[in-house]
């Protein structure tokens, strides 16, 4: 009796999360790791020096239209950024481990506008269900960058340093085209809103903004050359309203 009655609570769950159709309105937030490359300058670096992936947030809004229990399109508006980090080490204090890094990060906000098609896979009896998605979307900035930034050791100063992090970010007004997949889980709940918790990559296809980096260490001087594509990859949670003219 007991495994008649879980049968028929799971067959109906699964009823309820597949009878979802119409537009839903939700908000969305992220985080990932805006990749650039090398393009320019000195191929030798020092090995006091880190390139590292620019952390950005994303918060944004979404539609979301369901045409039957699998397939859905989406679009929507999100506001990030994009840029460039790099670190120079340094001695420390055991007692201070987080002061290991002199670090410079210059970033440029950017608005995107995403159109995503997605296929959810059938739900279980506690209402999750995996998904999958790809399509594109336009990242677009407003504002010619040219934006300069030093960094010292802390305390330092010019005149008695050895060792400084310099670098000048510039960018053009842009409007490009990138591409992108997702996957995750997403669990539908009361009253038929959707929690959505998954994986975004990002993929663009032409330079878009450009660092010069400059650093000495010892007396020598660096200098190299990175470019930014727009690509990044991350985590994005998601919450659906209700769909609105649910059949």
């Amino acid at each position: 009796m007991k495994k008649l009655i879980s049968t028929l609570i799971c067959v109906g769950t699964i009823v309820f999360a597949s009878a979802q159709k119409g537009i839903s309105y939700g908000a969305t937030f992220g985080i990932a790791g805006n990749h650039s490359t090398y393009v320019g300058g000195s191929s030798d670096a020092n090995a006091l020096f880190n390139h590292n992936d620019y952390g950005k947030a994303t918060l944004g809004f979404t539609a979301r239209y369901f045409f039957n229990k699998h397939w859905s399109v989406q679009s929507g508006m999100g506001i990030s950024s994009i840029g460039f980090e790099y670190a120079l080490a340094k001695d420390y204090s055991l007692l201070k481990k987080d002061d290991q890094f002199t670090k410079n990060n210059l970033g440029i906000s950017v608005l995107q506008i995403p159109l995503t098609a997605i296929y959810a896979f059938n739900p279980n009896c506690k209402n999750n269900r995996l998904f999958v998605g790809a399509g594109f979307a336009t990242m677009s900035n407003f504002n010619n960058v040219n934006q300069t930034s030093h960094a010292l050791p802390s305390g330092g100063d010019a005149a008695s340093n050895s060792l400084y992090l310099d670098q000048t970010i510039t960018a053009n007004k842009f409007t490009v085209i990138t591409g992108q997949v997702m996957g995750g889980v997403e669990k539908t709940l009361k009253k038929g809103s959707i929690l959505q918790f998954g994986l975004i990559a990002n993929f663009g296809f032409s330079n878009i903004a450009t660092s010069a980096v400059s650093y000495t260490v010892d007396n020598k001087l660096y200098t190299h050359s990175f470019a930014n594509n727009g690509n990044y990859c991350g985590f994005m949670l998601t919450y659906y309203f209700k769909p609105r003219g649910k059949e």
